[in-house]
């Protein structure tokens, strides 16, 4: 090797490197439902190189977690899962994860709870309850300068401003994550330098009626919530809008069955775009 494709190597290394320490991982548990008997769940993530990190042991009702830079490199990770019901029943699954580094966060939710057995005349028994275990992977990514926001007001007199503008000039079909033909974003507001508040989407209303999603060549408005707000205070502001290539079903619904007697698993991957656009009122 020559000294030129040395140096051309070393920059390959230190590009992918930086692109694949970007990915996040945001990670919740949790439990619904009352159950009798204490719930410990065991949950790992499993690295390439057969490593392993404990995500979550414990009996607890809800747990999240945040950590940076958590995906270092693609590869096939896995989560495995176990869930015990003390003195009842104890099951577990290991799920494959393929990451392929372009990932710039990823959300991994795992919900336990119970549901009414099913009877095979179609009826639910409400006397007698199934434990159900669902896996949600959501990959967010950076979109395609294709799609784009824009501010499109800001004035006091605007009613429930502010709204925004999405432009879809890709190839692809749009659709919301709430309602297909919907763009509902959260905003964030600054509270340092370095530090936002949590998202709120406001009001949200899941029973509008249909609307198409956003087809290539066209453009639409997005809003804060369903309806927008009122007003804002003076500061920084970021609306984080996400959209998808694919319908995913209401927030991410699973979308895969596993076979298991013990305990019901769903699980499911989706795919996401997550747009951002910084704003102050002043």
């Amino acid at each position: 090797m020559n000294y030129k494709q040395l140096i051309y190597s070393l920059v390959f290394i230190l590009a992918c490197s930086k692109l694949f320490s970007q990915s996040a991982l945001n990670f919740g548990y949790d439990r619904y439902n009352d159950f009798k008997n204490p719930v410990y769940a065991n949950i790992k993530l499993r690295f390439p190189n057969h490593s392993v990190h404990k995500l979550f042991s414990d009996s607890a009702k809800v747990f999240d977690y945040f950590q940076k830079r958590y995906f270092k490199k693609p590869g096939n990770y896995s989560i495995s899962v176990a869930v015990n019901i003390i003195g009842e029943k104890s099951d577990s699954v290991n799920y494959p994860l393929y990451i392929d580094g372009t990932e710039t966060e990823i959300e991994i939710r795992i919900s336990v709870y119970t549901s009414p057995q099913q009877k095979s005349n179609g009826q639910y028994d409400y006397e007698h309850k199934d434990t159900e275990c669902s896996i949600s992977v959501i990959k967010y990514y950076k979109p395609p300068k294709s799609i784009k926001l824009t501010l499109i007001n800001l004035e006091p007199a605007d009613y429930k401003a502010p709204f925004f503008r999405l432009d879809n000039f890709s190839k692809d079909t749009l659709y919301g994550y709430f309602l297909p033909g919907y763009f509902w974003g959260a905003l964030k507001h600054k509270l340092d330098n370095s530090t936002w508040s949590e998202k709120s989407y406001w009001t949200l209303d899941l029973n509008c009626g249909k609307r198409p999603p956003l087809y290539p060549d066209s453009s639409t408005t997005a809003s804060i919530g369903t309806w927008g707000i009122d007003s804002l205070q003076k500061g920084s502001y970021k609306y984080e809008l996400i959209v998808a290539t694919m319908w995913n079903g209401v927030e991410g619904a699973v979308s895969e069955y596993l076979d298991h007697d013990s305990i019901k698993w769903q699980a499911g991957v989706h795919k996401y775009y997550k747009l951002e656009y910084e704003f102050e009122i002043k």
